[in-house]
């Protein structure tokens, strides 16, 4: 199968390293990758900030960007979402609002695309210690897809999950450290003061601006912080 490749900004800027994972992941479950390199970014944060105008123009280089027949993958909750629900109220009934319904059912976060499109449940990851995986905002209430990601992690040979009844926003959505950032870090403190008294080597999520959050506000604890698809990627 030929996927598109869809790549954050933020990974393509600062960590490139989950990126080349994503590809790694993919290949070894069989896929081949086509990746646009004059994508840009998916225009979440204009969204947030209240730039609707410049939100529009960059989902309509998106739409273009990725028009095509294929199925499209993101590493990122955060962005699949943006595309899948935020998009919405900006293309409908627009030129591309067709364009727009056809994106909206190919694109998939990378960990529902393994689970429910290859029925992959297993993807032969090993690594060794004790892990906390952070179940984002975006994954958890925009697309519900924090099931197929424990799915693979489970099956993470040498792994063990911790798992916290109710874990709160870690401060990171939103804008909050650019505009609020006292607060953004009092939720982040909040966050990982779940792992007090806990054995944790790694600490795991989906989006790589929650976990470079979390990371700053983690005073010096010996955690490691892991993006889902380095861990899926470990141990072939």
């Amino acid at each position: 199968m030929i996927v598109e490749l869809f790549i954050p900004c933020f990974v393509d800027h600062y960590f490139a390293e989950v990126a080349h994972n994503t590809v790694k992941v993919l290949e070894h479950c069989g896929c081949t990758i086509h990746y646009n390199e004059s994508q840009t970014c998916c225009g979440r944060p204009a969204i947030e900030n209240g730039h609707t105008d410049l939100a529009k123009e960059i989902g309509q280089k998106l739409i273009k960007d990725l028009q095509n027949e294929r199925i499209i993958v993101s590493p990122s909750a955060y962005c699949v979402s943006c595309i899948k629900n935020y998009y919405k109220p900006l293309f409908h009934n627009s030129v591309l609002h067709n364009e727009y319904n056809a994106l909206q059912n190919q694109v998939y976060e990378l960990a529902d695309f393994l689970v429910e499109v290859l029925k992959k449940e297993n993807v032969d990851a090993k690594l060794n210690g004790r892990a906390w995986y952070f179940e984002t905002c975006h994954a958890q209430f925009d697309l519900a897809c924090n099931i197929n990601t424990n799915i693979l992690l489970q099956n993470v040979e040498g792994l063990e999950l911790i798992k916290f009844k109710s874990i709160d926003c870690c401060g990171c959505g939103g804008g909050l450290p650019a505009h609020h950032s006292s607060f953004a870090g009092m939720l982040a403190n909040q966050s990982l003061m779940h792992l007090e008294n806990q054995q944790v080597d790694f600490v795991i999520s989906k989006e790589m601006q929650c976990l470079q959050h979390l990371k700053q506000n983690n005073h010096n604890k010996p955690y490691k912080f892991m993006h889902v698809v380095d861990v899926l990627a470990s141990g072939y």
